[in-house]
């Protein structure tokens, strides 16, 4: 069993092949588990476990598995074609991709849509490349609009020195990550898909986190005064989820 085993899963006429994400951690007991929104399925195994304990456990969740996976997948939204008509979000808009067939590649936002310029041969991993490439560049701005609007709010309820280091990657699982003794901040790609005021409110929760390191009562205390609606900014953030991405 590894990182590469995959699971073959029937439904709605469809064929799908859904990766395992096998990791061994400090933990009791084994878990597989199904994300609804992506289909993602991880199986997570204590360090000391035997393989073949491991695949056995596996073997016998795998019909559980399969009935899982047969309800979500019908209910995902269509993948990404990287082709005219195809559409992505930006700042929760959601922008249609046209595509010009040109020797020099790049992508950029402009009347209303996305303009991505490659050659007629370019493949889809490539043209996404180009995407993502675009988006990475106009993400670091916005999150710093967004630390300058509410570093001063955060002023009365956080000791922060300096402004934090801010550091932008790939991630799936989370939106942000608070590293408050190295005075840092690294957060999701995807927040350039969310509208402005998801992205303030993903930014103080971890500047929460330079207080607590937790999501105890305190916490959500302390999250309720920089922001007051963060009930329905978690609710918003779970909708939209399944739709932002490249």
């Amino acid at each position: 069993m590894n990182q590469d085993y995959r699971l073959t899963v029937t439904s709605g006429g469809a064929t799908y092949t859904i990766p395992i994400e096998y990791e061994r951690k400090k933990r009791r007991q084994l878990i597989l588990r199904v994300y609804p929104k992506t289909a993602r399925v991880v199986f997570s195994v204590p360090f000391n476990t035997p393989d073949a304990y491991a695949l056995d456990f596996f073997d016998r969740h795998k019909l559980w598995l399969e009935k899982q996976l047969q309800k979500i997948l019908p209910l995902l939204p269509p993948k990404h074609t990287y082709l005219t008509g195809d559409v992505f979000y930006y700042l929760g808009e959601p922008l249609p991709l046209a595509c010009f067939w040109a020797e020099a590649e790049g992508a950029e936002i402009a009347g209303g849509g996305i303009l991505l310029r490659c050659r007629p041969d370019t493949p889809a991993e490539r043209r996404r490349a180009l995407l993502e490439k675009m988006f990475a560049r106009l993400l670091p701005p916005l999150i710093g609009l967004s630390l300058a609007r509410l570093l001063p709010l955060c002023a009365p309820f956080l000791s922060i020195a300096a402004p934090p280091l801010v550091k932008t990657r790939k991630m799936t699982s989370r939106w942000g990550v608070c590293r408050p003794f190295k005075n840092e901040l690294c957060f999701s790609s995807r927040l350039v898909h969310l509208p402005l005021w998801l992205i303030d409110y993903v930014v103080a929760h971890e500047l929460c986190h330079f207080k607590f390191l937790d999501h105890s009562p305190s916490f959500w205390r302390l999250l309720e005064k920089i922001t007051p609606a963060w009930r329905e900014c978690r609710r918003e953030l779970d909708r939209l989820d399944t739709y932002i991405d490249v």
